[in-house]
């Protein structure tokens, strides 16, 4: 195919997942408040039901805008020859033939400006929208030593592993086999941020050890109960960004952390707590854990596959009115090529996840015997993060992770 062609391709993979998404937003939108439903009458009154519904419509026409905002950048950019322009500086200031050291630079300059184009919204998120509803509890100095920590996180761990990928695909191009090699690596890389991750996360959050011995214990001993390995139970200042609430597992295997936010601990009974925990530990029980990280491996498998066969593809490069090079179609081909692709695998994960979100709940109710705590602790999470109640069924399908919390509350009450 020729650069013609392949520019129409290059405008299908940008424009069409973005119609559809625009769609599917505006549908939901339409769905979306049509009726309280019944299973959480009983903690919503009019005035919550309300403040729901405008939490929803608001961050969805935001999220709208920012999409047409950012579909248009991206189109100038291409055919203004932006990408070029920045090919040209890059080389400029490398002064070297080496595609490790043009990429570096050329990478950073993009991820610099998509970072810098992305700041308004950003902001406007966090202190307008997240503030207005009340989540918000971020600082503006926390909010910009954050951005300083992620930055400095993204060259001391990001440009190594960039300048390693570019490396491979450099001089191993030829032989066909460079994603195999990058393949292994990323899988290598991964493994081991599994276990630094708690590690990496204490940078921006305080961990310390749960100061409820009563619940502390509660959890322990569960956790014996059904020989699940545990490094240590912690409580994480989630206030000091956010009022939402959460809780996760850090760390892998023995190194396994369970970390509480605050904001979870002050809402939720012990019994709420440990059910919701026993719903978590479902998952690594059940096998989901390893499963979508089994998916996750071939899925990147199968990206860098066509990475490499795209590669050398030199018409490709004519759309951005580029010269064919290792770096510009690791960034360009990986962010805007492959990305229908991604979008059509994240379909199939998500339909996997929803099936083990109905499992573990069926694990943790049929483990604790505190089923009605979970419906109860669903209920007050869904209340105090200002969930959408009633999203459209194709927006669900689409994009849900989790089957919506009326469907979870009617799969716990048939629970034996």
């Amino acid at each position: 195919m020729d650069t013609a062609a392949w520019t129409w391709i290059v405008l299908a993979f940008i424009i069409v997942p973005f119609i559809l998404n625009f769609i599917v937003e505006l549908l939901d939108l339409k769905h979306t408040g049509s009726e309280l439903p019944e299973e959480v009458s009983d903690v919503y009154n009019e005035d919550e039901y309300k403040r729901s519904l405008e939490y929803h419509k608001e961050t969805s026409h935001f999220g709208l805008l920012n999409g047409v905002i950012g579909l248009a950048v991206l189109i100038a950019a291409i055919f203004l020859g932006l990408f070029a322009k920045l090919d040209a500086i890059a080389i400029d200031l490398a002064q070297s033939e080496s595609q490790v050291i043009r990429g570096l630079i050329f990478s950073a300059i993009f991820f610099a400006i998509s970072h810098l184009l992305g700041l308004p919204a950003t902001i406007y998120s966090t202190f307008v929208i997240e503030e207005k509803y009340g989540f918000n509890k971020t600082t503006l100095k926390t909010w910009v030593v954050d951005q300083i920590k992620g930055l400095a996180l993204a060259v001391v761990i990001g440009l190594p592993l960039l300048a390693l990928i570019i490396y491979i695909f450099s001089y191993a191009a030829k032989a066909n086999n460079a994603w195999l090699y990058v393949w292994l690596f990323l899988i290598v890389f991964q493994t081991v941020m599994m276990y630094l991750s708690p590690v990496l996360m204490s940078l921006f959050n305080k961990f310390e050890e749960l100061k409820d011995d009563k619940l502390k214990n509660v959890i322990e001993t569960y956790a014996k109960e059904h020989k699940f390995a545990l490094g240590g139970i912690y409580q994480m200042d989630g206030s000091k960004r956010s009022s939402k609430a959460n809780a996760f597992f850090a760390g892998f295997g023995k190194f396994r952390k369970i970390v509480l936010f605050d904001t979870l601990i002050e809402k939720l009974s012990h019994e709420e707590l440990l059910v919701v925990l026993a719903h978590e530990m479902g998952h690594f029980k059940c096998k989901h854990i390893t499963k979508l990280m089994a998916f996750g491996v071939l899925s990147m498998g199968g990206m860098l596959y066509l990475l490499q066969q795209l590669i050398n593809c030199d018409p490709l490069y004519g759309v951005f009115s580029m010269e064919p090079s290792i770096y510009a179609s690791i960034i360009i081909i990986s962010s805007i090529i492959l990305s229908p692709l991604s979008m059509m695998l994240g379909l199939l994960k998500n339909y996997y996840s929803r099936k083990f979100e109905y499992e573990a709940d069926a694990f943790a109710v049929k483990t604790t015997g505190l089923g009605e705590k979970m419906v109860s602790a669903l209920k007050k999470l869904s209340q105090s993060n200002l969930s959408n109640l009633t999203p459209h069924p194709i927006k669900t399908f689409l994009e849900y992770s989790h089957p919506t919390i009326v469907q979870r509350i009617r799969a716990i009450r048939v629970i034996k």
